[in-house]
């Protein structure tokens, strides 16, 4: 008699690969807020974006609405205790500005800052690094090339910066002039 398909040879089950998630939202986590049992516990004007963060910093971030009680709801809709809450997410969703309006717990408002100020960096690095790279080809050098030889990496260090990105950062803001950086990649 044959083996099922299901199984290897030594009798142990295959795994199935899963397939990658669909970019739709989806529930990814349901909690109850409950006076008595184990559940979260819901602070005084809590919205269901702070009972998002309560569940996780990776579950908060996400975070694009709600079900309360079985209907959906915005993130700044309140919960109180008893209600049901599903938090809806999705994997490519991230905080927003307006958030810190209408978050109320200090654990929430926290990651928020925290992941808005990353991306607020992030997108400096990225302006001070294309502005750089514009300058550079125009004295023909090749910003790739010398982030590949580790000069981008050397330069930033001589300004007193610990990462490349700080300096592409202070690019931007105005703390470092382009052409004293012109300078010091040019003589490299």
């Amino acid at each position: 008699m044959a083996e099922p398909a299901a199984r290897l040879a030594v009798g142990r089950p295959v795994r199935r690969v899963p397939r990658p998630a669909p970019r739709r939202p989806r529930v990814r986590r349901r909690g109850r807020l409950h006076p008595v049992g184990r559940d979260r516990a819901a602070a005084p004007g809590a919205t269901a974006l702070d009972f998002a963060y309560a569940l996780g910093p990776g579950t908060g971030d996400r975070s694009i609405g709600a079900l309360v009680n079985g209907r959906l709801a915005p993130l700044s809709a309140e919960v109180r205790s008893g209600n049901v809450v599903e938090i809806l997410t999705d994997p490519g969703g991230s905080p927003s500005e307006d958030w810190l309006g209408f978050a109320t717990t200090a654990q929430a408002r926290v990651h928020i800052g925290r992941r808005l100020a990353r991306r607020r960096a992030d997108e400096a690095a990225e302006a001070g690094r294309r502005r750089l790279v514009r300058a550079l080809a125009g004295r023909r050098v090749d910003l790739l090339a010398a982030e590949a030889h580790g000069d981008s990496l050397a330069v930033a260090r001589d300004l007193g910066y610990a990462e490349i990105d700080e300096m592409y950062a202070a690019l931007t803001s105005g703390g470092l002039r382009l052409d004293d950086l012109l300078a010091r990649f040019t003589r490299a």
